[in-house]
């Protein structure tokens, strides 16, 4: 193919990528603090505030009354907390996350405080980076700005990317590093210096500071370097093999930290959900997941078969699409080039779907966080499809502008994603099902004058709820055993999700009716909230 074709031309598709960026860089911020700010997020600013779910439970947790307002001092900055506290709090709770992003996010919330605005900034921001180190990579791969400029479009209309820049948690700076890395590695390997092998170990020790699968992509890493240099100690080879055991040192002595914190009895937490699902349910999850980094319109396991029909001809073509990429790049690309795409796309990602399928299904691979690497590897692959089939001169004229169809239909389809998930509170990336209950729950409480809230529930589902409910409110939040007496001079009481034995306890000692007044019906019927009245 002539090198010239791969230029962006003046005009033309040079407008239509610049658009396409514009409209990326608009959807980071766009509503930015609409959506559930979930589960995963508040953790997020507990491990910012310093504070341990244990103070929370054990201050709040208590049966005494409390406010929101009360509450939010465990997700705000203070001068009784610091950074080492921020390390204390993950080595102790959540182990499985490594600091840095923890610690970066700290220092951006003393400036900008911990609004959900600000917390979800600083990922929107991180994002950004992802376009250049995207056209960065492609110009190491592929020797072209052209496959730069459509893989930078597809990364920032991407609706799953642009998902993650609106989480507060590491999983854009995750993204970044790996796209970074990986250049780095390439330029390393044609330039052999030792400051670029050097940048490429500081930024995989980063790597491994932000998130602990990055040793997966260093592994997907080290078979390109092996397979390039064909299994011989050569000096790539060597550079390599010290920048995996100068990272791997890094992440041994996260691990050291977390032995100093944690008690004798608690081994370090695995990042593997308890909860297991069944083989088919999995590969529905593996593709529909696929289907995400060009096309998301918030379908899930939930989903009425209504919904979900008018869509699977859209999903098939995307998958079909991946497919035709991966084997197009095999059969048009040399060796160095379609290996760097498959190392990455197979061993970020097959370690962890035998690890299900061994184990039963503990859904790692069904997460599409956990992928992120896998993804870019796919979008690598669509970016050279697209930018070869839409700048060959060796194919018929209705042949390109079939692709021409197909690339406006692709970025349309990102750029349609974007718009409706925009517009949502919930989205399935941040708790679907908790989001679908806390919101109008939080709102029902809210409108109601003078209300308490009653709860035994556990913290996970507790705590995002409180972040939604009004300073009016007043929260009653304990074990059964710890609730003394039920405080009169409320106009509305409420229990939010109580177990049968404090809705025993409210009928039987306080002598109170409970009446439903949210119930969920996404799997069986079950009553959230309920009114408390006296007989």
């Amino acid at each position: 193919m002539n090198r010239n074709n791969w230029r962006v031309p003046v005009t033309g598709l040079r407008f239509l990528f610049s658009v396409v960026l514009v409209m990326g860089i608009f959807f980071r911020f766009v509503n930015i603090d609409r959506k559930f700010y979930w589960l995963d997020e508040t953790y997020t600013s507990l491990r910012v505030s310093g504070y341990l779910k244990k103070s929370v439970r054990e201050e709040i947790f208590n049966g005494a009354v409390v406010s929101s307002k009360d509450f939010l001092k465990y997700q705000s900055i203070s001068d009784q907390k610091n950074e080492i506290d921020t390390i204390k709090g993950l080595a102790m709770e959540e182990s499985q996350l490594p600091p840095l992003y923890f610690l970066v996010a700290r220092f951006w919330a003393k400036l900008f405080g911990t609004s959900v605005t600000a917390m979800r900034s600083l990922p929107a921001l991180i994002s950004l980076l992802q376009l250049s180190c995207a056209y960065w990579l492609c110009l190491e791969l592929f020797e072209s700005s052209m496959v730069g400029w459509v893989a930078m479009a597809l990364v920032s209309v991407s609706p799953m990317h642009v998902l993650y820049a609106q989480e507060a948690r590491p999983y854009c700076f995750w993204t970044v590093l790996t796209l970074l890395s990986s250049a780095v590695l390439l330029r390393a390997m044609r330039l052999q210096t030792k400051l670029l092998w050097g940048i490429y170990t500081a930024v995989t020790v980063l790597g491994i500071y932000t998130h602990l699968y990055t040793v997966l992509v260093l592994i997907a890493h080290g078979i390109y370097v092996f397979a390039m240099e064909k299994v011989r100690v050569t000096k790539t080879v060597i550079s390599y093999i010290l920048a995996f055991f100068v990272t791997f040192i890094a992440g041994l002595l996260w691990y050291l930290t977390l032995r100093y914190w944690q008690p004798p009895s608690l081994p370090v937490s695995a990042m593997i959900p308890a909860s297991r699902i069944p083989l088919m349910p999995l590969i529905k999850r593996w593709l529909g997941n696929i289907s995400r980094i060009i096309f998301d319109v918030n379908l899930d396991a939930m989903s009425s078969f209504k919904k979900t029909l008018p869509l699977i001809p859209v999903i098939v073509f995307v998958l079909i699409l991946l497919a035709y990429s991966i084997y197009f790049v095999c059969g048009h690309t040399s060796k160095p080039v379609y290996s760097f795409i498959l190392t990455l796309i197979v061993f970020t990602s097959l370690p962890l779907m035998l690890g299900d399928l061994i184990l039963g299904g503990t859904r790692l691979s069904g997460y599409a966080r956990y992928l992120i690497p896998t993804y870019l590897g796919l979008q690598l692959a669509v970016a050279y499809l697209l930018t070869a089939k839409i700048t060959s001169t060796s194919v018929n004229t209705w042949q390109q502008k079939f692709w021409k169809l197909v690339a406006i239909g692709v970025f349309s389809a990102g750029v349609l994603s974007c718009t409706l998930s925009s517009q949502a509170e919930t989205w399935w990336n941040k708790g679907l099902d908790q989001g679908k209950y806390a919101i109008p729950i939080a709102h029902i409480v809210n409108q109601a004058d003078s209300p308490l809230l009653i709860t035994d529930s556990g913290s996970g589902e507790v705590i995002p709820l409180i972040r939604l409910l009004a300073p009016k409110v007043h929260i009653l939040w304990g074990d059964t055993l710890q609730f003394a007496q039920i405080p009169n001079g409320y106009r509305n009481l409420f229990a939010f999700h109580p177990t049968k034995k404090l809705q025993e306890r409210l009928k039987k000692q306080y002598n109170y009716k409970l009446k439903s007044v949210f119930l969920t019906s996404e799997v069986s019927y079950e009553t959230r909230l309920w009114q408390l009245t006296h007989k």
